[in-house]
């Protein structure tokens, strides 16, 4: 049965490898930071900003960054102007953002009381 010691390292200590010389510290074995992860965490905190959007809004937002369409795509399906697209995406985005940071300012609820 192994025991578990209570011993900490600095991640800065000098370690040395098996049957070498050489000298290594733990910072150089650790992983890199996922760039995937930073990708995750924005979608999720878009998900509260994209719940508050009307639903036509939504599927412009959609598909204009996940199925890759151009405003005059998306203008042609709805029967809108290119620019009115423009407008719904700029505004859309904007709401989403707004929504995403206000839920990442702590204490927000309390001031608005």
């Amino acid at each position: 049965m192994s025991r578990a010691t209570n011993s900490t390292l600095s991640l800065d200590a000098g370690l040395l490898a098996s049957g070498d010389d050489a000298t290594f510290s733990l910072v150089d074995v650790l992983g890199a930071p996922e760039a995937a992860y930073e990708v995750i965490t924005e979608r999720e905190a878009a998900k509260a900003g994209l719940k508050h959007l009307p639903e036509r809004e939504r599927a412009i937002l959609y598909l204009r960054f996940f199925e890759d369409m151009t405003q005059s795509q998306i203008a042609a399906r709805f029967g809108i102007s290119q620019m009115h697209v423009s407008r719904l995406i700029h505004t859309s985005c904007q709401r989403v953002r707004d929504e995403a940071t206000r839920d990442e300012q702590p204490g927000q609820d309390a001031q608005a009381a």
